[in-house]
């Protein structure tokens, strides 16, 4: 295991409410070609995943951090959906009279979202972990971010190099700031959440510091 500088470089920009951290990608690239393709609805569903990463000594998380970068600029978009009311009229049988657009599955909707292109096109992560495992696992990820149907995040190229450790507590803390979701000491105070991925499961969440 050797300690890793990861680098993705974007066609444009991304749009995500959270980090993006490197244990979950590469959790997702291991689903993805083992044909694990549901993803856990609960902590008992969720499957032990053998990343080619570096465990922490307590055994808790993975030692890779979010990804970073510096926003060279950002936007307002939005996510659209319209029911299509029309091919309702022209297609339905004649008895149908009235069809509910506010609620249910032919609810319409224009949802706000926040679109960032960072500085020079790229996220960074740092790990200790495989060189080409890493890669092999991160070639199988084209995009990030939130809305990647709608082609947001789009990635052009991954780059996975050894880098100089930046001292103690590389890679998970920084000048005494955390760079991943951190699990503090039982009776902290900490915000709720997961130091392992699955991250949106609102189970196994406990107090951690946050990047």
């Amino acid at each position: 295991m050797k300690p890793l500088a990861v680098t993705a470089r974007l066609l444009e920009g991304f749009a995500t409410r959270g980090p993006i951290h490197l244990d979950a990608l590469l959790s997702a690239a291991y689903a993805m070609r083992e044909g694990m393709l549901l993803p856990p609805a609960s902590e008992a569903e969720c499957r032990a995943i053998p990343l080619p990463l570096e465990r922490s000594a307590c055994g808790r998380f993975w030692l890779a951090s979010v990804g970073e970068f510096v926003s060279q600029d950002s936007e307002l978009r939005h996510k659209n959906r319209r029911a299509p009311w029309v091919e309702y009229a022209r297609l339905g049988e004649a008895k149908i009279r009235r069809v509910q657009i506010a609620t249910g599955e032919n609810k319409s909707y224009r949802v706000p979202y926040e679109f960032t292109i960072p500085a020079n096109g790229e996220i960074r992560w740092w790990c200790i972990g495989d060189q080409e495992q890493v890669r092999g696992l991160l070639h199988l990820i084209h995009y990030l971010g939130k809305f990647r149907g709608c082609g947001n995040g789009r990635i052009a190229q991954w780059s996975v190099d050894e880098c100089e450790p930046w001292g103690e507590g590389f890679p998970v803390m920084r000048d005494g700031t955390p760079v991943r979701n951190l699990p503090v000491q039982q009776g902290a105070v900490g915000a709720l959440l997961r130091c392992d991925p699955p991250y949106w499961l609102k189970e196994g969440r406990v107090p951690c510091l946050a990047p």
